[in-house]
């Protein structure tokens, strides 16, 4: 086997046509065409069948997929090993978090140094975008939170589960009885109501945080904007005055909450946040990365039923990295 041209057969199963994969593997068709016949002779089966116009593979073909797609995954692995052996001879990791980030990782803190004795990993605190620039000019290696795929262009990330954020409305204000504190019964709100609750004041998070940032075009889409707010980037202080029952804001839904004096409502389009693991574009996870991944996915699958079900990535997460981009 030529591993350097595994990624002609990759090609191949992806495009299903031999001339869609020379185009974008650059090379002719009559080229990978005796590339594929060389491979089916070295295997000693028919790795592709013709099925209307396409080539689909064979349950042969379907084993080998999988054969060399581990073999490159373990050809990324060791490369990484041998990286961290030549920088330091000894494994370090630079973890992001931001100031209420901490949950996402000291559950299985204790497992993890048992687990990897040797590993030298620092926690890098900071806000998100703070964060993420960090990722992106390589002074983090991984970063472990609340994020949403509209601010990660140029970044790789595993994505465990979403949190849709809803609006909170005081239960003094009249549009509150069109609202519920029951998750299955949340409304969605009207244009009307909304606009009713420019005189309510607004306590959210501050563009310099993701939130905070997806909140302010959510409501500049709609043509809102109250009266008086106050924005603030530490998420605590915004809670804080959340749980005065003063306030309108935004949050998550949960039943434990100590905030009693709200109701909650949808916004017409929803606005969500997901737990993720971030890392560069051009950065291989290792063993310790994938370890705090697959962690995290078995930590929070405990949590009870208001959060919304793990997608298919974090289900995945378990047997290894599913990158969205």
């Amino acid at each position: 086997m030529n591993y350097r041209l595994i990624p002609y057969f990759l090609k191949i199963a992806e495009c299903k046509s031999l001339s869609a994969a020379s185009g974008e593997l650059g090379i002719s068709v009559s080229t990978l065409s005796r590339y594929l016949s060389r491979t089916e002779d070295q295997v000693g089966q028919t790795l592709f069948m013709r099925k209307n116009q396409t080539l689909e593979l064979t349950e042969a073909g379907k084993l080998y997929y999988e054969g060399v797609t581990k073999l490159q995954k373990l050809e990324k692995k060791t490369q990484y090993e041998i990286a961290c052996l030549a920088t330091t001879g000894k494994k370090d990791l630079k973890v992001g978090l931001t100031p209420s980030g901490a949950a996402f990782l000291t559950p299985f803190y204790p497992a993890l140094m048992q687990q990897f004795p040797d590993l030298n990993l620092e926690i890098v605190e900071g806000y998100s975008f703070e964060l993420l620039e960090g990722l992106r000019t390589g002074k983090i290696d991984m970063l472990l939170g609340y994020y949403n795929p509209n601010v990660l262009a140029g970044l790789r990330y595993a994505t465990f589960f979403g949190n849709e954020l809803f609006l909170m409305v005081p239960r003094y204000h009249p549009v509150a009885v069109y609202g519920s504190t029951e998750l299955s019964r949340i409304p969605v709100i009207g244009e009307e109501e909304l606009h009713r609750l420019e005189d309510v004041p607004f306590a959210y998070m501050s563009d310099q945080t993701i939130m905070g940032r997806l909140l302010h075009e959510s409501l500049e889409a709609l043509q809102f904007r109250p009266r008086r707010e106050f924005r603030s980037r530490n998420s605590q202080f915004v809670t804080s005055l959340q749980k005065t029952g003063y306030y309108a804001g935004f949050s998550y839904f949960d039943p434990a909450d100590e905030i009693k004096d709200v109701v909650y409502f949808r916004m017409p389009e929803p606005v969500i946040m997901y737990t993720m693991a971030v890392f560069h574009e051009k950065h291989v996870p290792g063993e310790a990365e994938q370890y705090i991944c697959a962690r995290h996915v078995e930590e929070y699958r405990m949590k009870p039923v208001y959060r919304e079900e793990q997608n298919d990535t974090a289900k995945k997460i378990l047997s290894g990295i599913s990158w969205g981009r």
